[in-house]
């Protein structure tokens, strides 16, 4: 039940039009888009090369680059868990509404990418 997926993609059908390749385009979007956050996490948690080595790993991560080209959610349930994270260590770090905010707008964003997100969230 990736009800987020689902209307962004029809969005991107209703703008570059129906074919194979939209629908691929929004999972390929969300990969790369993964690679980054892979960057600013281990960036966040550690350095700049620690977040560059998790880039590359997460660049040539077989199950990443596969799902990339599929028309399915994952990608997209993937940069979601990541950003939440993500905001979760800026929140930590920095403890304020603003930060509270956009935390909770990250896990309601992952929460909307994947039912699994359910899992994400009480891992925490």
């Amino acid at each position: 039940l990736s009800v987020l997926y689902f209307v962004l993609l029809n969005s991107f059908f209703k703008v570059l039009g129906y074919s194979a390749f939209t629908a691929k385009l929004l999972s390929s979007v969300f990969g790369i888009a993964a690679v980054g956050m892979c960057y600013l996490l281990g960036k966040r948690l550690h350095s700049v090369r620690v977040g560059l080595y998790a880039a590359f790993l997460m660049a040539v991560n077989p199950f990443n680059i596969y799902y990339s080209q599929e028309a399915q959610v994952y990608t997209m349930y993937l940069f979601s868990a990541a950003l939440s994270f993500y905001c979760l260590l800026g929140f930590i770090k920095e403890p304020k509404s603003s930060s509270a905010l956009t935390y909770g707008l990250s896990v309601l964003f992952m929460l909307l990418s994947h039912f699994f997100g359910f899992f994400v969230l009480l891992s925490r």
